[in-house]
This record gives C-alpha cells, sequence and structure tokens, in this order.
C-alpha cells in the first residue's frame, strides 16, 4: 500500500449520490461515536448503519452485515483499532478503513499503513474535512489528515537528493533492515528475521537513517511506506 496525500483538484459535488454511502462507526466512548452517528445521518450522502463500541463487535458484524466505509478508532479496549483493522484484512474484506485519532504523531501512520487502513484523520477535524475524507475514502483513495502529512512530507521534501536517489544509496542488508523497520519491527525481531546479532542490527539501522538522513525510526518507515509500498 502507498500512502498519498490526495489533492484538491476539481470534482463533481460532494452531494452528489445515487446512494448513500453506508458507514460503521467504532469507538469506546458513548458520546463520540453517537454523536457522529447523528451529525454524519443529517447528510443525505451518508447513512451509519452501525456503530459499536469495541473491535471485536465490529468483526461481528461485519461476519455477515456490509458497508461502504469503516470509522474506525486507534484507542479501543482489549482490541485496538491497528488489531481490529488487520482482522478485518484478515477475514478478507477489503472495505476502506478511515481511523479517527487523537494521536498526531508518524508512528501512527506507520501503523495505519502496515495494518491495512486506507487512511486517517485527527478527530478535532471539522465536519466538512470529515465529509471530505469519508468520501474520498469511500472510493479507494487514500487520505492522510492534513496536519500529519505536513509532519511526514516536511521530512522528505528536507531531502538533499531524490527518494529514488536516497533508496537506492542503502546496501542490500539496510534495505531489508529499513523493509522490517517500516513493518513494525523491534531490533530483536529483526536480528531474528535476519539471522544477525542485535548491535549488527543496531548498525545497519543506524547508517540506514545516515542515508536516508533521519533521526528517528519512524521517519524512516513513513518515508517508506509512501515511496515503496508494503508488501
Amino acid at each position: 500500500m502507498t500512502v498519498a496525500v490526495t489533492s484538491a483538484l476539481p470534482e463533481e459535488p460532494a452531494t452528489e449520490f445515487d446512494s448513500p454511502i453506508h458507514l460503521l462507526i467504532v469507538d469506546d466512548h458513548e458520546m463520540v461515536r453517537k454523536g457522529l452517528a447523528l451529525l454524519l445521518d443529517e447528510f443525505d450522502q451518508f447513512k451509519v448503519v452501525k456503530h459499536v463500541s469495541s473491535g471485536d463487535q465490529a468483526l461481528e458484524f461485519l461476519r455477515d452485515g456490509k458497508v461502504d466505509l469503516i470509522l474506525l478508532d486507534i484507542m479501543l479496549p482489549e482490541k485496538d483499532g491497528f488489531e481490529t483493522c488487520k482482522a478485518i484484512r484478515e477475514m478478507g474484506l477489503d472495505t476502506p478503513v478511515l481511523f479517527l485519532t487523537s494521536q498526531n504523531d508518524e508512528n501512527s501512520l506507520v501503523k495505519v499503513v502496515n495494518s491495512g487502513g486506507n487512511g486517517f484523520v485527527l478527530k478535532e477535524i471539522g465536519i466538512d474535512s470529515l465529509k471530505d475524507a469519508i468520501v474520498k475514502t469511500s472510493r479507494g483513495e487514500t487520505f492522510l489528515d492534513p496536519s500529519v502529512a505536513h509532519q511526514v512530507f516536511s521530512c522528505i521534501k528536507s531531502l538533499k537528493s531524490s527518494p529514488k536517489e536516497k533508496l537506492a544509496q542503502l546496501s542490500p542488508q539496510e534495505s531489508r533492515a529499513l523493509r522490517l523497520v517500516a513493518q513494525g519491527m523491534t531490533n530483536k525481531e529483526i536480528a531474528d528475521a535476519m539471522t544477525l546479532s542485535e548491535n549488527t542490527v543496531k548498525n545497519y539501522i543506524r547508517n540506514m537513517l545516515e542515508k536516508l538522513g533521519f533521526n528517528r525510526r519512524s521517519q524512516a518507515a513513513a518515508f517508506f511506506a509512501h515511496y515503496s509500498g508494503l508488501d
């Protein structure tokens, strides 16, 4: 999956739909999910089919029920949003998932990619922006909250050479380490996967970050997620 920010190109008005976009809302806060349901149901282009408080309830509904898009909170009890999204994909469903979060950081972006999500927005998003995000994500586009996109791409723009050139500088082992970092693995897990010592892995990761021009693993992972995609 390649993460991209949709551009504001002219398109058909968001209110013109042959049928409403059917939604499943997953949030453990009753006021939030019921408030979202009431708010979105005011618009003809949306229909909230179900709202539930946990990942397990969402999975139970999706075994028989169908929707066009899932609005999924990250911070859920027992099975968090990322685990829920992975479980949805393991069920063979490709229903778009738009994460709702208050976590404005690069690590969340990486986890969205790795879990099979289609994007995420911050909970303080305005209603017009949320409507736009839902519409675009339901069409199969990937949507990032602008503030998070700014963080990621400010790192990328700071690179002194093209992303392709940066990736080409990595050795095969450094490239593999980058891929495993982007999958959310710890140094120990990477060492086991590569049959190397943790110290050797640390050296590969340090060299990889230096060559890419980053100082944090999450930056490198977000960079890789955007430019290379994940298998």
